[in-house]
């Protein structure tokens, strides 16, 4: 029996509709976790404003719910884990969709955001 021929662009579309797994945060903190991680360190955390930026660019949780500096923590901390596990397991880090724009703007083939440092 022939394997179907699908198309993983619209079967990723298929997937990203509805209730996500995943909320575009999650998977953009999963993408750019050194980078991110790396103005943390820099920065330091300033969930609420953190919160507040992203929410200004539109973003909510994979519920469609808006974003509480609990939530970009938390997501923050899950995409950590994930991270680290996939690296313990020699997995690398799965790329992200074919034209996903994550929770910035599309720049050429890269993402970008842009985190502002919030004085606490």
């Amino acid at each position: 029996m022939r394997a179907p021929d699908l198309d993983i662009e619209k079967l990723g579309a298929a997937m990203a509709s509805g209730l996500r797994r995943r909320s575009p945060l999650m998977v953009w903190f999963i993408e750019h976790h050194d980078e991110f991680a790396a103005l943390l360190d820099k920065h330091g955390a300033h969930w609420k404003g953190l919160a507040e930026h992203f929410a200004a660019a539109g973003l909510v949780s994979r519920t469609g719910q808006p974003l509480t500096p609990r939530t970009v923590e938390n997501y923050w901390l899950r995409a950590r884990r994930l991270v680290a596990k996939r690296r313990a397991e020699g997995r690398p880090v799965a790329a992200a969709p074919a034209g996903y724009g994550g929770p910035g703007r599309r720049t050429g083939t890269r993402t970008e955001i842009r985190v502002c440092a919030f004085a606490e």
